[in-house]
Parts: C-alpha cells; sequence; structure tokens
C-alpha cells in the first residue's frame, strides 16, 4: 500500500507507526463490532467479504492515513 501510494518503501519509523497505528485501529474495531461494521459501509459500494470487519475496518483507516500523508497529497 505504502509503495503503490507514495512510490517508495516505507523508511523504519514509518514502517513502526503504521503497523501500531494498525493494531490500535485494530484492538478498537475489535472491541466495538458496531463500529467496524460502519467504518466498512461508508460510500455507495458494498465491502468486499475478504476479511472479518474488524480487519478490514482497521485496513480501511490505514488506507486512508496513507492517502491524507502530506507526501501523498502533495506529490508531483
Amino acid at each position: 500500500l505504502y509503495r503503490a501510494v507514495v512510490s517508495r518503501p516505507p523508511n523504519p519509523q514509518e514502517l513502526e507507526l503504521i503497523e501500531a497505528a494498525y493494531a490500535s485501529q485494530k484492538a478498537l474495531f475489535d472491541a466495538d463490532s458496531e463500529a467496524a461494521q460502519k467504518a466498512i459501509k461508508v460510500g455507495e459500494s458494498l465491502p468486499a467479504d475478504v476479511a472479518p470487519p474488524a480487519e478490514f475496518a482497521a485496513w480501511t483507516m490505514i488506507a486512508n492515513l496513507v492517502l491524507n500523508l502530506d507526501e501523498t497529497v502533495t506529490r508531483n
């Protein structure tokens, strides 16, 4: 995901931050399945059945994080 979006692999510090963010989001969604369902049902497309809702929601938040990096938004 990171490499596809910013055209380079994450450095060790960035990878550590992303892994910590994923773990945090996963724990939150594991504890609140209703929030996980809401997170994956935003928008017009139906969620694909590729992972449990908590995992899918956590990855959705990580994709959102990477897509909103300053490096992504201001990429030339």
